[in-house]
């Protein structure tokens, strides 16, 4: 049985010490250090495959560290531990030799990828040395045989030059895997510091260049209103798509290979795809180039699939399509950036939020609204009260959109997002219900009346918000439509346990009066106008929705 290998960790918290130790110590030899001095003491006594060191340490610091370490074996990889998080500190370690960089808290899984991908690339490097003597000693075996053969002297001279020809490939080889490693390190670092969704998305569009794809796809898994999942683009060809577009690029779960991904959870590596059954036609009509290899990942959080990363017509170094396709080493190093992926939207919460508004999705926020009114039912201290749900839409949109273009329309929806969120109470939620169009839940509500009355302030306050370029609007102006309707609190003990469906029709309900709203829906006592009001379903009145829906009028 060949004997472990040897990996030191470097940290003054014993915390960490720990922790590492008990992550690594069943694949190999922990050595574990508090201080500097101690660690290069070892280093001068030991052969260690791998270094682990905090950036951050009193007397001798994690740089000083590595200098000092790199003298003594320069092909230990030594990987960054440190607490900061921003990318010029990481780069520069980097740059001083470090390979790689680990950010607290610790991820287990990114830890034990990242030793195992330091040990193996310090074995990759003795081997390409004892490579490079076993050339140098054929080499020297030519030479002699050289002097000795002169009468062979050509064949000799062709010999060697083939010889140095590998020699120089070797080298090259060697020189740009090195340089692979290092730009992947960088976009690790970037990735993981994305704040924002349009940050994380740009940032996913650079690995295209690093893996030398054609184009690179990112997919989310979105559920409709039957609950059924599907995968929705927010990447494709290396555009970010707006929110209008990401409609245009979905996929039904198990067609094509991201929804084959995604269905299925096993990666695809298709050397030539002219005759593989999964590349649907939809591909082939949307991508607007041949598609001749492709290699699709799943992006999983915590056991579960919530995402497909995609790419497209690995190429040469001279700019044509590799008739090989993607690599073994392609795929694991998208692999590995599936991880940082996946955990940052994750940290930004796409699955619960709109990454554009920062609200909350249609999905989590019926959930939630079942959960608070099931809850609301439950606290004797609460009965009697009522909630309103208020549906609401951008009046004009598309005109908005088509006058000034989907990037300020995306700007406006986010500027809106924010203007919403800080107008309900702290007890309230908003949601981003699709499009244009959100959706409020207000608790405790005694009245429909209170109900409009709130929703009146809301209108007001984006009708008097300046939105840059809301010029190009009817009346020069920004404005919204609302439906407003009560789930009154005697309603909601009849309905007992509240389910999904029953919550469907009361949002059905405030959609009907939002429609009159807009003018699209026939009702009584319609005042002519349309747009920029507030209409009401009031299930108390009358027997259809036309008696049902009333203008609100302030009092």
């Amino acid at each position: 049985m060949a004997p472990k290998s040897k990996v030191l960790v470097i940290d003054d918290e014993e915390t960490i010490t720990r922790i590492l130790a008990k992550m690594l110590n069943k694949d190999y030899e922990v050595h574990v250090v508090n201080d500097g001095k101690s660690a290069l003491d070892l280093v001068q006594t030991h052969v260690f495959d791998a270094i682990l060191v905090d950036l951050i340490m009193p007397e001798m610091d994690g740089h000083e560290i590595i200098k000092r370490v790199s003298r003594v074996d320069p092909d230990i990889p030594c990987i960054v531990i440190t607490g900061y998080s921003t990318e010029e500190n990481a780069i520069e370690a980097l740059k001083e030799g470090a390979f790689d960089y680990l950010k607290k808290p610790l991820n287990r899984n990114l830890v034990e990828y990242s030793v195992k991908r330091g040990v193996e690339q310090r074995r990759t490097r003795y081997e390409n040395k004892q490579l490079i003597e076993r050339l140098n000693e054929g080499r020297e075996r030519l030479r002699q045989a050289n002097y000795l053969l002169f009468t062979e002297k050509e064949n000799q001279r062709e010999k060697i030059l083939s010889l140095q020809r590998e020699l120089d490939q070797v080298k090259s080889e060697f020189t740009s895997f090195k340089l692979q490693e290092n730009r992947l390190a960088e976009i690790k670092i970037r990735l993981d510091v994305s704040e924002d969704l349009n940050t994380l998305l740009e940032r996913v569009i650079e690995i295209q260049d690093i893996l030398m794809a054609r184009a690179i796809n990112l997919y989310t898994i979105k559920k409709d209103d039957q609950g059924a999942e599907f995968v929705k683009s927010l990447i494709w060809g290396n555009r970010l798509l707006s929110h209008s577009e990401g409609n245009e690029f979905t996929l039904p779960m198990g067609v094509g290979y991201a929804g084959i991904v995604a269905e299925t959870g096993e990666e695809v590596n298709a050397k030539e795809v002219q005759y593989d059954k999964r590349l649907s036609d939809w591909y082939q009509e949307k991508v607007g180039f041949p598609i001749q290899n492709a290699l699709c990942l799943p992006l999983r959080h915590n056991g579960k699939i919530t995402g497909v990363i995609e790419m497209f017509n690995k190429t040469d170094p001279g700019g044509g399509i590799d008739k090989f396709g993607f690599t073994e080493q392609d795929r694991s190093m998208l692999r590995e950036l599936s991880i940082h992926i996946s955990s940052v939207m994750d940290k930004l919460n796409l699955v619960q939020y709109d990454g554009l508004t920062g609200l909350l999705n249609r999905e989590p926020f019926l959930e939630t609204l079942v959960l608070r009114i099931t809850a609301h039912r439950k606290r004797k201290d609460e009965q009697g009260f009522s909630v309103g749900i208020v549906m609401s839409d951008i009046d004009g949109f598309k005109n908005f959109n088509d006058r000034n273009s989907h990037i300020e329309g995306n700007k406006l929806l986010k500027e809106l997002g924010k203007i919403l969120k800080s107008s309900i109470r702290e007890e309230d939620l908003v949601s981003r219900y699709g499009g244009e169009e959100f959706i409020f839940y207000l608790s405790k509500i005694s009245s429909i009346e209170q109900a409009c009355q709130f929703t009146e302030r809301v209108r007001k306050t984006v009708e008097g918000h300046y939105f840059p370029n809301q010029e190009v609007q009817p009346n020069g102006n920004l404005t919204m439509s609302f439906g407003v309707t009560l789930l009154a609190s005697e309603v909601i003990d009849e309905y007992g346990l509240l389910r999904q469906e029953d919550l469907n029709q009361i949002v059905e309900e405030a959609d009907k009066a939002l429609l009159a709203a807009k003018g699209y829906q026939d009702f009584k006592g319609d005042d002519g106008t349309s747009r920029n009001r507030i209409c009401v379903f009031d299930r108390e009145r009358g027997d259809s929705d036309f008696e049902r829906i009333r203008l609100y009028t302030e009092a």
